[in-house]
């Protein structure tokens, strides 16, 4: 198991069992009394992050295979979610494509990100937290391709 990102209440690690494909694991915990009250009555992150994959799936949008989504309650109360997804293979986070060329433009990469966001808006969806560290990049033959993943 390793640790892949890691907030103040939420990480995500990559878990590699033999004979299985490596899984991607997010745990979502509550912040705030605000947010438990909403959770009481919609899904939990988890839950919509995995749904809205399939979504993204089904309109040919590429993101990543969700497995599982899962939750922890305490009585009413959500405490955690979990999504469970396979890992993208030969994919790296934005985040470290950009850090690795920040002084020479990656033409491929840019129109792979710029196209995934075009298809997203073209299908009318909006990401609430376009983060260079919620999309994955990858070579593919025809230069570079994007993933959505959170």
């Amino acid at each position: 198991m390793a640790l892949t990102k890691q907030y103040k209440v939420n990480y995500v690690v990559r878990v590699t069992l033999p004979g299985m494909p490596t899984l991607v694991v997010k745990r979502y915990r509550r912040k705030k009394l605000r947010r438990a009250l909403k959770d009481c009555f919609r899904l939990s992150p988890a839950r919509r992050v995995f749904e809205r994959a399939y979504q993204l799936i089904g309109m040919g949008i590429p993101t990543a295979l969700p497995v599982a989504a899962g939750e922890v309650w305490f009585g009413p109360w959500l405490c955690e979610s979990y999504f469970i997804c396979l890992e993208l293979k030969q994919a790296q986070s934005l985040w470290k494509v950009l850090g690795a060329h920040l002084r020479r433009t990656d033409k491929p990469t840019v129109r792979a990100l710029g196209e995934l966001m075009g298809r997203l808006h073209a299908a009318e969806l909006a990401h609430s937290d376009p983060s260079p560290s919620n999309f994955w990049v990858r070579q593919t033959s025809n230069g570079g391709g994007a993933d959505h993943l959170d």
